[in-house]
């Protein structure tokens, strides 16, 4: 105020030729900024940066020796490898691929170990393992699967599995990690400008994503499957063209050559390449998706059509292509597609009929209770349910937890009870949060 005073005086005065104010500076340090706001989905809580701070690289390297765990080996006898309910390393090719998917989830704890690991069980890893089994020579419309179970059970885990048999298995895997992306509005949505009488929305951004991990998870297997077909997408007189020619250019080609360049016309590219992956018979396709309840617990995403209506999900393009093959309506040649459900969004009565848990939806059920189109792409799809862990499984755990460390406890009979108990009778995930939560 002292100096808008002065500088009004002056010109009061005569004394001054300004024509406008000046504003007094603030110092850096002044006591009006703004407080940072840390709160428990900050990037500043421990227990969200953990995951993704490289803290496995200081755990203990566990050999057989030491209490270390075997790698997953599938060549095994079946009756060994799922009849101990043993914890098994995943070998390294399944580990990358796993996380080049997003597979490894942040409340699995996967930093507290060298190695990434999974507990092999006796009914759910070995009925996953037949699907997969079932998927290397026969169609996928007889191999569509929806993991279910209770919230913490170990669904993302069970789906994990199939992936990684999927990838020792010489299959080509798509994987839908985080079925929320799809409806969240993250990511844009686009008319299909090639066929405007296409009622789904192509989804640009997500699809770039998807490609390049598909690209990147399957490279191998990706280089030997030559495409059927000519393509040529783009415009030649913006020198934008890309052209994969028949018996020469191989799905690898298609899809890291147009991630690679950024091209505008990857959704496209996306639609062409299942088609390919869907009348070839060089190698078995696993299509994942895992929350797949968020379609029956928000209908609608939130972006919005011309007319700035919510999208219906199955009107999106990623969505769309996933329920035609869960649904039977498309199908590959050879391999499998398997759903996975998520406890944040429930068990509706649109998965209960559609699995056929439910004869009929109660009467005048809503729109978000129940969705009759969404139900019916269920129809014929198998359950496989994810139960809680067993005494025996819960041990297995505990003792591969104390080997990499994890708690100091002596490991006896009355502490694998105490955490069986605290863990709601083997809740895998209430387990883990048992001996960390002096950490987290």
């Amino acid at each position: 105020m002292e100096i808008y005073e002065q500088e009004n005086q002056e010109l009061a005065s005569g004394g001054g030729k300004k024509t406008s104010f000046s504003r007094k500076s603030v110092s850096s340090g002044s006591k009006n900024r703004a407080p940072k706001k840390i709160n428990g989905a900050s990037i500043y809580s421990f227990k969200h940066t953990a995951p993704y701070s490289k803290f496995n690289l200081n755990a203990p390297e566990l050999s057989e020796e030491l209490g270390g765990t075997k790698v997953l080996d599938l060549s095994a006898e079946k009756a060994e490898l799922f009849n101990n309910s043993s914890v098994y390393k995943f070998s390294e090719n399944a580990s990358k691929s796993l996380t080049i998917f997003g597979s490894f989830k942040p409340t699995q704890r996967h930093e507290l170990f060298k190695d990434h690991a999974t507990l092999i069980r006796k009914d759910t890893s070995a009925a996953l393992f037949d699907v997969i089994e079932g998927g290397i020579s026969g169609s996928s419309n007889s191999n569509r699967i929806c993991i279910t179970g209770a919230k913490g059970v170990g669904k993302s885990s069970a789906l994990a599995q199939a992936q990684a048999f999927a990838v020792e298995k010489g299959y080509v895997v798509i994987p839908v990690s985080r079925a929320f992306d799809l409806i969240s509005g993250r990511f844009d949505t686009a008319a299909n400008k090639k066929n405007k009488a296409s009622k789904i929305f192509l989804q640009p951004m997500y699809v770039k994503k998807l490609l390049k991990t598909i690209a990147s998870g399957n490279k191998e297997v990706l280089k030997t499957i030559k495409i059927s077909k000519n393509y040529t997408f783009g415009d030649a007189s913006t020198r934008s063209e890309l052209k994969f020619n028949a018996g020469e250019s191989t799905l690898y080609d298609l899809i890291k050559r147009s991630n690679k360049e950024g091209h505008a016309e990857d959704v496209y590219i996306f639609n062409a390449f299942i088609d390919e992956l869907s009348t070839q018979t060089s190698a078995p396709v696993l299509f994942t998706l895992d929350e797949l309840n968020i379609f029956s617990y928000q209908p609608f995403a939130l972006n919005r059509d011309f007319d700035n209506n919510p999208i219906y999900h199955g009107d999106l393009q990623v969505p769309n292509t996933f329920l035609q093959f869960l649904s039977g309506e498309r199908s590959f040649q050879k391999g499998a597609v398997i759903g996975s459900l998520a406890g944040a969004y429930g068990f509706s009565e649109t998965l209960q009929v559609g699995l056929g848990q439910k004869a009929e939806p109660k009467a005048y059920a809503k729109k978000s209770e129940y969705d009759e189109v969404l139900a019916s792409k269920l129809k014929g799809v198998k359950s496989i349910e994810v139960s809680h862990l067993t005494y025996e499984e819960t041990a297995s755990l505990l003792e591969y937890y104390k080997n990499g460390q994890v708690f100091s406890d002596e490991l006896n009979e009355q502490f694998i009870q105490q955490k069986y108990f605290l863990s709601g009778n083997g809740n895998a995930q209430a387990l883990i949060k048992s001996v960390t939560e002096v950490y987290y």
